[in-house]
């Protein structure tokens, strides 16, 4: 379809120039901004909104004029809600750009609909979850507002080191992705029959669990939005569990954190 008025790349269009990994949307939609009030509509596949833009905003890829990251993070967050919104954040942590820059981009539009979805999403970005299904684990435990989430909790004794995704008090929380267990000619990252990797991967788990730790596992089924609230209860109820047995406290652990990044 040919544009006959000027318009910007934009919104999930504009995150696929940038290369920026975001969850699809359904249904997939061309996304272009006009430069005016705010408004919409969708027309033969193409979402056009209008908005405005400043002009520091403008890049060009391809020699397609497409609004920049933040902005369009700012855009899909406020587009497809909360879900998409921390994926394109952490996507955008990832690639290198800053918590200042996303708010700065969320700052322009004051009273803009649905703008405190891109803004929570930004200030609860961590760019140490290391894909999306990552992102949404995260996601699951922040709005249980448990306590504090920290991302790539590692422990380590007598020369071994053990990571888990997330920790809130004494609990694990680990998200599984089938790519973890399918050999690299198949397209993931084992290098050992999964047989091999189910059996290391509870061996992990075993030695952390031996510090008088939970552990929760989430996989991708798991945050999917029919199962969200689902899987939030059982995170609390695991969590909850650990709560009672061992406490939330992990200063006896002192000695056994490691303090570097895992990357």
């Amino acid at each position: 379809m040919l544009m006959q008025t000027p318009h910007l790349v934009s919104h999930d269009s504009a995150a696929y120039l940038h290369g920026l990994p975001i969850l699809e949307a359904s249904p997939r939609l061309v996304h272009i901004t006009r430069i005016g009030a705010l408004g919409g509509r969708t027309r033969h596949g193409v979402k056009h909104h209008k908005a405005p833009v400043s002009v520091d905003r403008i890049e060009f890829i391809d020699d397609h004029p497409v609004l920049d990251v933040p902005r369009t993070v700012a855009d899909i967050g406020r587009e497809h809600g909360m879900r998409h919104a921390i994926v394109a954040v952490n996507s955008a942590l990832r690639l290198g750009h800053s918590r200042g820059a996303l708010l700065s981009a969320v700052a322009e539009m004051t009273s803009w609909p649905y703008v405190t979805v891109p803004r929570q999403a930004a200030r609860w970005g961590d760019r140490r979850c290391e894909s999306a299904g990552e992102d949404l684990t995260m996601l699951l435990l922040k709005q249980l507002g448990i306590g504090v989430v920290e991302a790539q909790f590692g422990l380590q004794d007598r020369g071994r080191v053990a990571w888990a995704d997330f920790r809130v008090g004494r609990h694990l929380v680990e998200f599984d992705g089938r790519h973890k267990y399918q050999r690299e000619e198949a397209g993931g990252f084992a290098d050992v029959p999964a047989g091999d990797v189910v059996w290391r991967e509870k061996r992990r788990q075993d030695w952390l669990c031996g510090f008088k730790l939970g552990m929760s596992r989430v996989v991708w089924a798991d945050v999917q939005p029919n199962a969200w609230a689902r899987t939030q209860q059982r995170l609390l109820r695991e969590f909850t569990d650990t709560h009672l047995r061992f406490g939330s406290s992990i200063d006896d652990l002192a000695p056994y954190v490691v303090r570097r990044s895992r990357r």
